[in-house]
């Protein structure tokens, strides 16, 4: 085990891990994926976004690097206030499996969650994808569980951003990448312009970005105003493209008009 810092809290807690690999960015910041001889498979939260992707192809890199025997299980979680993924999680999943040639990354398991655990006030949404993964440790399918979260954009970037008041002020400023003994936010020390700048660093930006979509615009506002997708204008939105600014490159994943998007099969469980 290891002694770290407890993620926006001063606390230390023994995390169940013994090794930590790095991949820096050329801002000196870092993805820090930890791993230990003991675990049989880490669970990665894989969304079909830019974070969770880089986060599963750098986990492979870092096993396949330290030649442990682990298995990657990615975990996915369809949302029905979301927009579809335009792109879905298997094909990122089969590419960075490709890249890699990485047998030990599992089938991703799909979860689906009801319409009435979509709600933030109440909590419901956080404690859906507790229980969650909670179900998974204790069933034995995952040892050790990674989230994509990164660190925000500096505020001044942020000025005239949708709905910024009420972004996850948690991750405006991250002591730690780790939120409990047995679970990591690897990226948490990274913004979204740190992240594009990995993906250049490894050579992965045209294989894997084209695959990935970070809108979450509400689907209701989509339909009611017929938005293209990505919708270009909401908070996740806005982060992306500063990712991709700052390091002075396009954004190559494609976007949809209204009508292509209703097309989109939205691969929920049972569909």
């Amino acid at each position: 085990m290891i002694v770290r810092k407890r993620a926006n809290n001063g606390d230390f807690l023994e995390v169940h891990a013994d090794i930590e690999v790095e991949f820096t960015a050329d801002s000196g910041s870092s993805t820090i994926i930890p791993l230990s001889q003991e675990w049989n498979a880490v669970g990665i939260q894989v969304s079909g976004g830019l974070d969770s992707a880089l986060l599963l192809y750098l986990t492979t890199k870092a096993i396949q690097q330290e030649n442990l025997d682990i298995e990657i299980q990615p975990i996915s979680v369809f949302i029905p206030t979301k927009v579809k993924n335009i792109a879905s999680t298997e094909a990122i999943i089969d590419k960075v499996r490709n890249l890699t040639g990485a047998t030990f990354i599992r089938d991703g398991l799909v979860f689906d969650m009801p319409l009435e655990e979509t709600t933030t006030h109440d909590g419901k949404k956080d404690t859906f994808f507790v229980n969650m993964i909670r179900d998974l440790f204790h069933s034995g399918t995952i040892d050790f569980e990674f989230n994509g979260n990164t660190k925000n954009p500096p505020a001044e970037v942020r000025v005239g951003w949708k709905n910024d008041e009420h972004r996850q002020k948690n991750r405006d400023n991250a002591s730690s990448i780790y939120t409990t003994p047995h679970s990591a936010s690897p990226h948490y020390n990274m913004d979204k312009a740190d992240i594009i700048n990995l993906y250049l660093k490894h050579k992965i930006f045209e294989d894997i970005v084209p695959y990935t979509c970070s809108c979450d615009e509400n689907i209701d506002v989509v339909h009611e105003f017929e938005l293209n997708v990505p919708c270009g204008s909401c908070w996740w939105c806005e982060e992306r493209r500063y990712g991709f600014e700052t390091n002075d490159v396009e954004d190559i994943a494609p976007i949809l008009s209204y009508q292509e998007y209703l097309k989109v099969p939205s691969n929920r469980p049972g569909e």
